[in-house]
Formats: structure tokens, sequence, C-alpha cells
């Protein structure tokens, strides 16, 4: 299944991201913990744009508690936005897709098969940053028989992974696809996450980077990221490891 993920290589210009289209962000606005407005969503992805993004995988939140977005919340707040871009002539394709929180709702909505995916069939799940989801390794197998595609979203973020990563390897054998935060490799979330991103990194773990961004002062602190030393050395590593991302640039 996972051999539509052919790596190739991959070049990127100073203060650019490592990636041209971006599969997780929360720029679709009103109706999650990102962008509030309109206007806002314009200028965040009018920055996406200037840092070399020509592709927007947007992944408002669905979760049980607190973002229990459909399909239709998700593309009323996209059908709003895409006309917005268009007048400020901002060219980046949009499409929308959601990050989902492992809870009741996901198990209501994958039974019930209305998933919406990525490009690929993939599909980007969360975990609990308290405790993991109790039969994560069936749910991966039950998926890609489905022929899903299961990402799991900001995987260096989970805490209880730190002292297991044979775990996370175990995920991964299974054919499991990750994605990592940029922001994790300066230190936003703390250094233990950024530790464990580096790790990652190291092993070849990561098919995906993300912005997750909410806001524009996220963007800013990687723009400024993007041009020192510790990216360089990222970005290095990278040639090593390339990325899925724009493999769904056609797609």
């Amino acid at each position: 299944m996972f051999n539509l993920f052919r790596k190739k290589a991959d070049s990127n210009e100073s203060g650019k991201l490592p990636f041209q289209v971006e599969v997780h962000c929360h720029v679709l606005p009103g109706i999650d913990d990102g962008s509030k407005t309109v206007e806002s969503s314009v200028e965040i992805v009018g920055k996406l744009q200037s840092m070399g993004i020509r592709k927007i995988i947007a992944t408002p939140h669905i979760t049980n508690e607190t973002f229990p977005n459909t399909k239709e919340t998700i593309e009323a707040a996209c059908n709003l936005l895409k006309p917005a871009l268009i007048r400020e002539g901002i060219d980046v394709e949009l499409v929308y897709s959601a990050e989902y929180r492992l809870d009741e709702l996901f198990d209501k909505i994958h039974a019930e098969k209305a998933l919406i995916p990525f490009p690929k069939s993939c599909v980007l799940i969360e975990n609990s940053f308290i405790q993991p989801y109790w039969a994560l390794e069936k749910l991966i197998f039950d998926m890609q028989t489905e022929q899903l595609n299961p990402i799991i979203a900001h995987i260096e973020r989970y805490a209880y992974y730190y002292d297991d990563k044979k775990k996370v390897e175990a995920y991964k054998q299974q054919g499991c696809l990750f994605q990592v935060n940029l922001l994790s490799f300066t230190g936003y979330y703390g250094l233990s996450t950024r530790d464990f991103a580096l790790w990652l990194l190291s092993e070849g773990m990561i098919d995906f980077m993300g912005t997750d961004v909410h806001n524009m002062r996220q963007l800013h602190m990687l723009e400024t990221f993007l041009q020192g030393k510790t990216y360089k050395k990222i970005a290095e590593q990278l040639k090593r490891f390339p990325l899925k991302n724009d493999l769904f640039l056609t797609e």
C-alpha cells in the first residue's frame, strides 16, 4: 500500500519551508482554535505562500468535546475562504480534510465510513496528549485493511512515547505514517519534544512535516527559524530522508 510514497530528491531555498504542500494547519476561519476570521485566514495563507507553499490541505480539528465539525461545516468554511484568497491574488490551492482526535466521535465517523481523507486515502489522526488511544495497533491495521493510510499527527508531542520508542518503532513497522510539526524543532513545545523530533529525524521516521499553524505569531517564529543555523542541519538531514508532502501537489 505504501509504495505509493516513493521518496524523491528535495531542494530548499534559505528561508523557505522544506515542502510546498502544507498537510497540517488550522487556517479555515471560525471553526476551531485556529484562525477566527476570513481576514486572518487570508493573512496566514498569504504568509504561507511567501514561504513557498503552493497547496494547502486544511485540517481543522474534529473532536467530540470541543470541535465536533462535520464535512458540511468544514466545506462551508473552505468555500468562505477561497473567494477571499482570489480577491487578494493569493495563488494557493486550498483543499480540506481534518485532524481527527481518536475519541468516540471518530469511532462513529469511522464506522459510518464518513472520514474525509487526504489524497492517496490518507487520514490524519491525533492521540490524546494525556494517554494513547487504547487500541492504536488494531486501528492502524483496520484502516489499512480499508485501503486507508493513517498518519499520526505531531507524534513527537506525545510525552508517553519519549521513554517508549519501541512502541513508535512498532507503529512504523506496521506501515503507519508519521507527521511532525516543524515548530517542534524550535523548542516551541518544550525541549523534550524538540529532542524527540530530532530522534525521529535521525532515524528517518518522519514522512510529513507541517506547520500546524494556528496564528501569524507561529509563522513569524518559523520564518526566523528557517534562516538559522539549526535549521540548516535539519535541511541536511532531509536530503537523506526526503519528505512526502509534495507527492500531493498533483492530486
